[in-house]
């Protein structure tokens, strides 16, 4: 089951949309079960995850509406048999560019996390600290292991301390799982424009 909360006002990059048909052979309304919109996604997700566990699947795979994987993704990734993986997609965050996973594990500020520099990556699965959102293939007993809210945004008062994604990371990693990353599915990302293809002509 494909987990793709899509934005409140209902856009999702056409691109995105026909991933998914291809790749799941049905449409992308019927994999947003229950038509949850919402403008914090971890609602969406958290409702998501809830239905899908009732059902007979064996992974979930969490996707956003503006994030286009290659072609097959869902097999390769399936491939690695692990408990969480995920492909990689660009990112622009406080000015600067980046992959969408850190490595670091700040026990200082163990709610800040920086994502990893843009820069060209190894072709080989290797193990993060956390990773963004969206591509990532969860096997769906380790929501089992996880309380819930599975996604939730750390605040204090109107500041957010720690995206949703990140809080999955570190309630994953202290269950015992390890989150790793397949650096050769490298996904399209849009924000005004594909992020890939400015990053890559140096901008």
């Amino acid at each position: 089951m494909i987990c793709m909360p899509r934005p409140s006002d209902k856009r999702i990059v056409d691109e995105t949309a026909e991933y998914i048909r291809n790749e799941c052979k049905i449409s992308w309304i019927g994999l947003s079960k229950g038509g949850v919109y919402a403008e914090a996604p971890e609602y969406a997700r958290n409702d998501m995850v809830a239905e899908a566990r009732k059902g007979d699947i064996t992974h979930i795979m969490t996707l956003d509406a503006d994030t286009v994987p290659p072609p097959d993704t869902i097999l390769r990734l399936l491939t690695h048999d692990r408990d969480i993986i995920a492909g990689v997609y660009p990112l622009f965050v406080g000015g600067k560019k980046c992959w969408s996973f850190s490595l670091e594990n700040r026990k200082s500020n163990p709610t800040r996390q920086d994502l990893f520099p843009y820069q060209k990556l190894s072709q080989r699965t290797f193990k993060v600290m956390a990773l963004s959102g969206s591509t990532v293939l969860i096997k769906k007993e380790v929501f089992d292991h996880i309380e819930w809210p599975w996604y939730k945004t750390v605040r204090s008062g109107s500041e957010v301390l720690m995206g949703h994604d990140f809080d999955f990371s570190n309630k994953a990693r202290e269950a015992g799982y390890e989150l790793w990353v397949d650096p050769t599915i490298q996904c399209r990302h849009y924000n005004i424009v594909e992020l890939n293809a400015v990053f890559n002509a140096g901008v």
